[in-house]
């Protein structure tokens, strides 16, 4: 996958959040239990990643048991592995609907391997997958095999692996970029929970502010994330409006910054627009054909960027705020997701943003020439925006254990209410 990085000690991250597992595992025993997907389980267990594997299906009568719902609502991320066999177990199907269900509401992510399959016949039902509809039509009610092709058909069009693909089928290949892509994506998630981008010489000191739970239990906190986060957090200096305004623009000798204030306004509903995938840069179409004015490419290949306007006020005055893809930090979706979903979770997106007012946030931005021109206007574009920073109770937290983990990727943090 595209934009895949390396797990390492530069960010914080939180365990102790509402999920249950890293990994929800949803995969035909007979077919790949013992080989790839277990292979795969594996590999995600020696990188410290809490997977639910369920080998036994823990089921009642005819309906998903209890333990099984509660795994795939509790878990950050699903991956389904579609073999030849796999449309032949009523129970992969109807785990797998339930996993889209928790990726159209909770925002779950949703990573497809296409094990010895081709993902069109998963999506369109036909090779081995046609046989086992026409089994299962024979079974069961029409409304309940249209919803496990409905299922099958939104599964496709979401991006993940063909083993095919891979390196000439390279399994063990595969299985590597899979951890990959998990460890990039759990400790993005974990940064969420959190509700803070921090560095780690800045742990202890800010450790009050991680905490999310009131409680007097123990929880766990994992240090991880993507590379860069602690560095960019490190070298950044923090600035507020008034310096903005009246500093010589020429002062401003470093290039990172960042602006602590809370959200005020939101000056426009949440937007998106169809940018060139190469520059960013908003796409005409003519007569049916992306073009990118930028770039100069007919065809231009274009996806969906968020673009957003928001008032931010600290201390010392107020400031107009323009953010794009980092609008996700509040609503949990993607600019594309958000566009394919229906009005009513559009809606519900929107009060996401809504509910951001008057929480305090941290924004990353450059100093560059075009928001040295836009601070006339009391106005900057910023390229990052930390997650709502909570208050603590700086005297009731005490570590009270750290546990390096075998991998050496991850230390483990235990802390407790006072």
């Amino acid at each position: 996958m595209a934009g895949q990085a390396e797990a390492s000690s530069s960010a914080l991250t939180a365990s102790a959040g509402s999920s249950t597992y890293d990994v929800f595992l949803n995969f035909r025993g007979k077919d790949t239990g013992k080989t790839f997907t277990g292979h795969l389980y594996q590999a995600l267990n020696r990188e410290g990643i809490h997977v639910f594997m369920d080998s036994y299906k823990i089921r009642e009568g005819e309906e998903i048991g209890p333990t099984l719902l509660d795994a795939i609502q509790r878990s950050k991320l699903s991956i389904p592995v579609f073999s030849r066999g796999y449309a032949d177990s009523k129970w992969c199907l109807m785990e797998l609907v339930k996993i889209l269900e928790c990726h159209r509401s909770n925002r779950q992510l949703v990573l497809p391997i296409f094990f010895d399959v081709d993902p069109s016949d998963v999506g369109h039902q036909t090779g081995s997958f046609e046989e086992a509809f026409r089994n299962h039509e024979k079974k069961h009610e029409a409304h309940i095999t249209e919803q496990w092709r409905d299922a099958l058909r939104e599964v496709k069009q979401l991006k993940g692996w063909v083993l095919g693909e891979v390196e000439n089928g390279n399994e063990s290949k595969l299985v590597e970029r899979v951890v990959k892509e998990v460890l990039r994506e759990t400790s993005s998630k974990c940064l969420s929970d959190v509700k803070y981008y921090i560095g780690l010489e800045s742990f202890v000191n800010h450790l009050p502010s991680l905490l999310i739970t009131g409680s007097k239990d123990v929880c766990s906190i994992r240090i991880c994330g993507i590379s860069g986060i602690g560095k960019k957090d490190k070298e950044a200096e923090c600035v507020t409006v008034k310096e903005l305004m009246e500093k010589p623009l020429n002062s401003f000798s470093n290039t990172n910054y960042y602006i602590e204030g809370k959200i005020t306004k939101l000056e426009n509903e949440i937007s998106w627009y169809n940018a060139c995938k190469d520059c960013n840069k908003k796409v005409q179409f003519r007569r049916g054909t992306a073009i990118c004015d930028r770039c100069g490419n007919d065809d231009t290949r274009y996806t969906k960027k968020y673009w957003g306007s928001f008032n931010v006020i600290d201390s010392t005055g107020t400031i107009f705020i323009t953010l794009f893809d980092a609008i996700k930090a509040i609503t949990r979706c993607s600019a594309t997701e958000y566009a394919k979903s229906l009005k009513k979770l559009q809606l519900q997106y929107q009060k996401k943003l809504q509910s951001c007012l008057s929480k305090n946030y941290r924004f990353y931005f450059k100093m560059d020439e075009k928001n040295k021109s836009r601070l006339a206007s009391k106005s900057i574009v910023a390229d990052v925006i930390a997650d709502v920073i909570e208050e603590g109770d700086a005297d009731t937290n005490i570590i009270i254990d750290v546990e390096e983990l075998p991998n050496k990727k991850y230390k483990k943090i235990k802390i407790a209410k006072d």
